[in-house]
């Protein structure tokens, strides 16, 4: 298969439609933590810039899981620039940022840092990915591992993702 850096703007190349450039394998680079890094395939090309990520806690195998969208630039910085946090451990306060009704609440259970709620930002996706995406609204009801398997891939246009 033919590899590329994706030539078109990140939010229109986040909308289309995706697959995995292959399937999903966790490894534990660390003893106790597991992840994975995909290139994407658009248009029947990897994407070598475009990256799906995850990240578990082996020990916690019902809570605590990250699975994000990466972007690396032709420079080579990259940044995560979308991320879904499924039952994390710890709660999400988007100090003062993002939309109005979700400014000051504390997001508690699965919630999504959306590439549109950090590009909107007064400071700009750049430095909302250096600030960890601050933006965060809740996914409701709270999935299960499925259903939140099943929302990535529907947020994300990746749709092998639940296979």
């Amino acid at each position: 298969m033919m590899m590329r850096r994706c030539s078109l703007p990140l939010a229109r190349c986040s909308r289309r439609k995706k697959t995995l450039s292959s399937p999903i394998a966790w490894v534990e680079d660390e003893p106790g933590n597991l992840r994975f890094d995909r290139a994407l395939d658009i248009d029947g090309v990897t994407e070598a810039s475009f990256i799906l990520f995850g990240r578990a806690v082996a020990t916690l195998p019902d809570r605590h899981v990250v699975l994000g969208l990466r972007w690396t630039d032709a420079r080579g910085r990259r940044g995560h620039f979308d991320r879904l946090d499924w039952k994390p451990m710890d709660t999400h306060n988007n100090k003062g940022l993002g939309p109005p009704e979700f400014r000051h609440v504390v997001v508690e259970g699965t919630h999504h840092h959306r590439l549109a709620d950090n590009a909107a930002l007064a400071m700009g996706l750049v430095q909302a990915m250096l600030q960890n995406l601050p933006v965060a609204l809740p996914v409701e009801p709270e999935p299960g591992w499925h259903d939140f398997l099943a929302e990535a891939a529907r947020r994300w246009c990746i749709h092998d993702l639940v296979n």
